[in-house]
Parts: C-alpha cells; sequence; structure tokens
C-alpha cells in the first residue's frame, strides 16, 4: 500500500439493530453521507458516514478502519437525513435501519455500478503496489470498455486468491479506475405541458382557486387537505395545480404523487403522461430492481419531473421537490406493517415541512386524524362537492342480508353440488342481471377472497385452524385447498377431510366462490374476478382493469382493491355485500374502515353521464356507521365517530403505541411477561400522578385477540395518554429495558398502530 499519512475519524451510520454511529478510521477524508461497508463484529455491513475530520480521536474501544467506501458522492441529502433522524426518534427504531430502509435498492447499486479504465493505466506509478493493481485491472477488461462492480470482482478473484473489494476502491481513489454515470446530474429539464388541459367546472375551479391560495400562494407552508366527493374530479385539479406551479417557477420543478396500492399506478400513470409526456416515472413493488433503480434515478437526475407510486416512494431523491400529492390519504395501505412502521402519509407531512413544498391530501373519505388536524388548524380544509357531471351522487340502496345458517341448515346443503348457493339477497342479483341486460357494467364487492370463510369440523365443533396461528384457515382454489392469511400455510382440503367429507361443512363465501356463482346465475355476462390471489400474476392486474375499462368484461368480482379510486364510465351498478361484518372486529377504528368501504365502493358507480345505483347487503340496517354509510353523510359520521373517540380516549383525542413481544416458546414469553408485570407495577407507582389525572394509560400485558402467529405466541402492552411526550418517555424507558432483556423473545414497537388486533 502507498497510504497517506493522515489519518481520519468518520462518524458511520451502521445498519445494525440497536446502534446509533461508531467511529471508524479511513486515510482520506469522505465526503458526509457517503455509503462505506465497515466491520462490525465479525461481519462486515453497510453504514453512512455522518461526519468525517481529520485526525484520531479518543475512544473507549480500538477504533478499526472502514473497509471500503462505496460511494465517495453523498447518497442522500442533508434534509433526507434530518428526517431519517427524526423517524428514528419518533418511532423509536434504530437510526442505521430507517436509512436501511429509505435506501432498499443498497446493495444492487453497489454490484451493478459500471466502470472504465482511465488513462492513468500506462502511467509510470508512485509504487509497485499500484503497478501491480493497475497490471490486474488491464488483465480483467481486456477488450472490455466498461464492467459491473460484480463482474470485475469475479475475475479479480479468479486472478488474485487475496482479492478483496478494498482493492477495487483503492483503484478507484488511485485514478485508474472512473465509475461511468449514465446519467449525470444537470440535465434540468422543466416540464412542458403537452395536451390541452381539460376545462374546470364552475365548482371545480372555485376549489382549484382556494388550493392555489392556500398552498402555492402562502408563504408557511400548512398541509392542505382536499377533500372531494367521488368522482368529483380531483385529479384534473392536480394536474391544473401542477401546470401553475411551472408557470409560476422560474426553476424546474419536482412532483411527488402517492398512490396507495399498485392497482392504481397505471390509471394515475395514464393521466399524468398524457398531460405531461416523458415526463413522469413510476415505481412499485412490481417492477424488478433494475426498473426500479433506472426510474428512480431519473428523477434524482432530473430527467423525469414527475414521481408516481406506492409507500416507499416517500423516500425517492429529489434535486426541486415542489409539491406532495397523497391520493387517497385515507387508505391503510399507506401504513407499514413490518420492520420501520413508518405511515406514508405523515412522512410526506414531515418531508413538506423539511423541504418547504406544499403538501395536498386528497381523498373523497378523509381520515379522522387529517380531519380533526383540520379542526385544531394544523391542516387547511378546501372541499369539492359537485362531481363533473353535475350529476347527483349514485342512489344507496340497503338490502338486509340473509341470517347466518345455523351448523344444522348448513349440512343439509352440503352435498347440493348442483348450483353454488350463496346467502345473496334475490333482488340484488335480480338487480345485477337487469343492469346486464340493458349493456351496462356491475362491479360486486366482497370483502372476503378465497372460496369460503372457512371449513368446520362438526365433530370437533370449530373451525379447522392454521397449525401456525391460532386464527381459522380460509378456503380456495374451488374447495381443494386450505390457506392460513397471517403465515400463508397451505394444506390439501382432501389430506384435512380423508374419507370423512361428510363431517366437514363449507362456511360463509369469498370472491372466488362469489365469481363462480354470478357465472352460473347471469347467463352470458362476461366475469372475471380480481383479487389479491390474482392481481400479483404477471400483467394480470393491468389486463383485467383494460379489458374492464373497455368493456370486454360485463361483471368484475373482487375485493376492497376494487373500491380505490378507480374510474370506469360504463359502470352503472355497484354491489357491496356483508359490509357489516366488520364491526363485530375487535378495533376501534372498525367504524371508520366500514364508512371508508361503503362510500368509495359507492364512488365507482354512475362516473360519466349515466345514473348509478349502489345495492348495499348487510344485516345491521340500524347501526349508525351503515346508516351514514348509506347517506353518504361524512360530517355526521365524523362528528358520531369522534365524539365516540374521544370518549373512550382513543385517537386522535390521545397518542398511542403499542409494545408486543413474541415467542416460540410459551414459557419463556410467560417468564418475560412476569417481569414486564413487576416492572409495570413500580413504574405505575412512579408514575401515579400522570395516570390519576389520565394524561396517561398504561393497558395490559394483555393477549392480543390473534394470539399466536407464525408459531410465536404474543402478549402485548399499550401505552396511551394525551401528552406525547409522556407517551413516548414511558415507551422509551419500557424499550431500553426490555429489548435484549431475554433471548427467544422478540420485542416490537408500533407508534401510531392502526389496529389492535
Amino acid at each position: 500500500m502507498c497510504p497517506d499519512s493522515k489519518l481520519y475519524t468518520a462518524e458511520v451510520i451502521v445498519f445494525a439493530p440497536f446502534q446509533q454511529t461508531f467511529s471508524y478510521l479511513y486515510p482520506k477524508k469522505i465526503e458526509d453521507r457517503a455509503l462505506v461497508i465497515v466491520p462490525f463484529g465479525h461481519r462486515r455491513i453497510f453504514g453512512i458516514v455522518d461526519s468525517c475530520s481529520e485526525g484520531v480521536e479518543e475512544h473507549d474501544y480500538e477504533l478499526k478502519f472502514i473497509f471500503r467506501v462505496i460511494d465517495g458522492e453523498a447518497m442522500m441529502s442533508m434534509t433526507m437525513l434530518k428526517i431519517a433522524k427524526w423517524l428514528s426518534s419518533y418511532y423509536l427504531y434504530p437510526l442505521g435501519d430507517v436509512v436501511k430502509t429509505m435506501l432498499p435498492l443498497t446493495p444492487y447499486l453497489i454490484n451493478y455500478r459500471k466502470y472504465r479504465l482511465t488513462a492513468h493505466q500506462g502511467e509510470v506509478q508512485a509504487c509497485q503496489h499500484i503497478q501491480d493493481l493497475a497490471a490486474a485491472l488491464r488483465d480483467i477488461f481486456r477488450t472490455r470498455k466498461t464492467l459491473q462492480t460484480k463482474t470485475i470482482e469475479s475475475k479479480w478473484q479468479a486472478i488474485d486468491p487475496e482479492y478483496h473489494p478494498g482493492k477495487l476502491q483503492e483503484a478507484v481513489d488511485r485514478g485508474l479506475l472512473k465509475e461511468v454515470r449514465e446519467n449525470e446530474p444537470g440535465r434540468s429539464l422543466s416540464i412542458k405541458e403537452s395536451t390541452a388541459s381539460k376545462k374546470l367546472t364552475g365548482c371545480q375551479e372555485r376549489a382549484f382557486r382556494e388550493l392555489v391560495g392556500k398552498t402555492v400562494a402562502q408563504k408557511e407552508k400548512k398541509p392542505c387537505l382536499f377533500w372531494g366527493i367521488t368522482g368529483s374530479g380531483k385529479t384534473e385539479i392536480y394536474l391544473h395545480l401542477i401546470q401553475r406551479l411551472i408557470d409560476q417557477k422560474v426553476d424546474p420543478i419536482q412532483v411527488l404523487i402517492l398512490v396507495p396500492e399498485i392497482s392504481l399506478t397505471s390509471q394515475m400513470t395514464g393521466y399524468f403522461e398524457s398531460r405531461f409526456p416523458g415526463k413522469v416515472a413510476v415505481v412499485h413493488s412490481g417492477q424488478s430492481q433494475s426498473v426500479r433503480l433506472k426510474h428512480l434515478k431519473s428523477i434524482e437526475t432530473m430527467e423525469k419531473s414527475i414521481l408516481i407510486g406506492p409507500r416507499s416512494a416517500v423516500f425517492a431523491s429529489f434535486r426541486h421537490l415542489a409539491l406532495i400529492i397523497v391520493d387517497e390519504e385515507h387508505d391503510t395501505s399507506y401504513k407499514q406493517s413490518t420492520g420501520l412502521t413508518y405511515s406514508a402519509r405523515d412522512v410526506a407531512v414531515l418531508r413538506g415541512r423539511y423541504e418547504n413544498c406544499d403538501v395536498i391530501l386528497g381523498s373523497a373519505t378523509p381520515s379522522l386524524e387529517s380531519y380533526y388536524n383540520c379542526q385544531q388548524d394544523k391542516y387547511s380544509l378546501v372541499s369539492l362537492s359537485e362531481r363533473v357531471n353535475q350529476g347527483p351522487l349514485p342512489k344507496v340502496i340497503f338490502h338486509r342480508g340473509s341470517k347466518s345458517k345455523n351448523i344444522r341448515e348448513l349440512r343439509s346443503k352440503a352435498h347440493d353440488h348442483d348450483t353454488p348457493h350463496l346467502a345473496i339477497n334475490p333482488d340484488i342479483l335480480r338487480e345485477i342481471t337487469e343492469n346486464h341486460r340493458n349493456g351496462a357494467q356491475t362491479m360486486v364487492i366482497v370483502n372476503r377472497r378465497g372460496f369460503a370463510y372457512y371449513l368446520y369440523d362438526v365433530s370437533k365443533q370449530e373451525p379447522v385452524k392454521c397449525r401456525h396461528c391460532s386464527v381459522s384457515m380460509t378456503v380456495h382454489r374451488e374447495k381443494t385447498r386450505l390457506q392460513c392469511h397471517y403465515c400463508d400455510f397451505q394444506v390439501d382440503v382432501s389430506s384435512v377431510c380423508g374419507d370423512k367429507q361428510e363431517n366437514y361443512l363449507l362456511v360463509g363465501y369469498g370472491s372466488q366462490q362469489l365469481e363462480e356463482f354470478l357465472i352460473d346465475r347471469v347467463k352470458d355476462a362476461r366475469v372475471k374476478r380480481l383479487d389479491s390471489d390474482n392481481a400479483g400474476e404477471k400483467d394480470h392486474l393491468n389486463e383485467v382493469l383494460a379489458a374492464f375499462r373497455g368493456g370486454k368484461i360485463d361483471i368484475l368480482v373482487g375485493t376492497q382493491m376494487l373500491a380505490k379510486g378507480h374510474d370506469f364510465p360504463n359502470v352503472t351498478l355497484v354491489v357491496l355485500l356483508d359490509v357489516d361484518h366488520l364491526l363485530s372486529l375487535p378495533d376501534f377504528r372498525a367504524g371508520e374502515k366500514v364508512f371508508q368501504l361503503m362510500v368509495q365502493a359507492s364512488g365507482r358507480a354512475g362516473r360519466a353521464h349515466k345514473e348509478g345505483k349502489v345495492l348495499v347487503q348487510a344485516s345491521r340496517a340500524d347501526h349508525p356507521v351503515i346508516q351514514y354509510g348509506l347517506n353518504q353523510d361524512f360530517i355526521g359520521f365524523a362528528q358520531f365517530e369522534l365524539t365516540f373517540r374521544q370518549h373512550m380516549s382513543f385517537p386522535p383525542f390521545t397518542r398511542m403505541i403499542i409494545a408486543e413481544w413474541r415467542s416460540s416458546s410459551l414459557k419463556k414469553l410467560n417468564d418475560y411477561t412476569k417481569t414486564v408485570e413487576a416492572w409495570l407495577a413500580d413504574t405505575k407507582q412512579y408514575h401515579s400522578h400522570l395516570l390519576r389525572k389520565g394524561t396517561l394509560r398504561l393497558l395490559g400485558p394483555s393477549t392480543p385477540p390473534i394470539s399466536q402467529i407464525r408459531d410465536n405466541h404474543r402478549c402485548s402492552l399499550i401505552f396511551s395518554g394525551i401528552s406525547w411526550k409522556e407517551v413516548k418517555a414511558v415507551a422509551s424507558i419500557f424499550q431500553t429495558r426490555f429489548r435484549g432483556n431475554s433471548r427467544g423473545v422478540k420485542l416490537l414497537i408500533e407508534v401510531d398502530p392502526l389496529n389492535l388486533i
């Protein structure tokens, strides 16, 4: 080696649990937020440099050298690093793992980076070591102009058994190799409108001007909740707002548009690509890593100006971010359920504050948290209460569902295989048939996927349960397979029933059985199903949606995913089946989810110039949530639900954190729980003044409704209170005390949980 005489100390945020930063040495100055590989115990892991200073600082442990500098340039902006630190503090999650979540393509980026030989190859080097490096590289490249990292390393290992990645980095540092960047920064191309804008209606124009007044024209940025009824043309207003930003700004602008699910990206992309051709990038989990990386890079280099994507797109790198739009902001898909359990909607609001850009939260059924923030003057509110075609909202008609049959009644029909039998109101079936005869399209939404709810064991008088979770298994694929929707464990029905099929009954119905039923009962109708069971198949989702939009499907059957944001002009009838069973779930947000589902599903009907009709089958017509949903009365529902939440001390009037511990050993779980109970007794005594005032509540330990998932037994403790500072402080103490307390027990902390199941 020909080392430099100076040494530098770098503070590195390592991608490891329970750690923040570690100090390392390196023989040259490293750019802040550069990506590195460092030794960590017996492993080598990624990290990014938080700061780097000349000299060797004293520590109570021996400093090791950084193993490899992956990129001499910053991997994320200073603003995004500040956001990462805020998220780490707020969600009680290790900073390194937060950064790792924000940079998900890091390993891929490294392996597929390209390099070329430089002109320095022919020069006489100062020492033999560098000459050896140059000779090895000439042998590796030979006639090739560029090679990827993984190719260089595999070839180098073949000719040098002592090769390690540090040699590649040294070759770059010494000027022997240069990285090839396909999209160099500086192509600051502004968006230019191509397709003519649609003229806004009077109601749209008023909403547009109000949005401009509360976002673009405001110096102090405040998130704006855009509450527009279904079919009111919110997307067209977004397009006009972007064009106005372009017209008003001297510098190029970029826009981030978040959508809740992959099923909505193609439709949204079509709208924006037609208006701003060549300037739209889209990312989602269905793409390969190379495609995602290409699209993200196109935003980072300003080749593209509009990024559309689901949850993770909120972390994308922008140069001139001017506007963030969170479409369907109420949707629970914006909440990550594993790892860093962040809310993309909330991160968007945070990013808007840090980036000083406008944030618009759009929905026909706003979340109660966002609506409450408007009441507290934290958000501004703009409403749009008229459909584009100036027609009325679809007529919503209630139909009482059939009562649940007892096991004796089910057993009498168990072997009736001539025609499928479902508990669907006959009047609804007649309406579906009549709508088909009139040449219109129908959407039928049921809240369950699969063929039947579960398989009932008559001899044991209980459903067949998953071996690994404390839940019943759903019947799939025309009664041939049982599947757990929590761990995905599957087993053939035949292996469960054996030669005693008469002892087992199918209970309930899902989207698969509903599809079969409608094919049988609505003659000559072209029926297709779309749910999460088949939406993941290659191109299936887009093909089905395109076929339905093009009139090649008469009846589209599916689950809740059909209720979200789709625009099908020829749909005049929407059927929503058995929505009220959600109200029986032990979840304080159940009423909000039912109301949102009813209104969103209703919004798919009558969106063009045809009158729409919505049929809702339920068994609890007198329930207030069902009544508000039938009347599509958001204000009435919000007042009713917020009163209930306040009385019960639920969010948004309180803040909530759940600590959950899991173990495959019930004994270890119980021992851990006893330790928690002892700590809890001391904590309640110490914080007795807060508990008496009601500003802090500690609920548990208790067993969740689903007591076992993936062979892991569960127990939880809820921290709740009016003061976020107090709730977080006690939860942080608990986390510090118990996160490494026992082997075989895993502790999970979730901030702002969406459900308690």
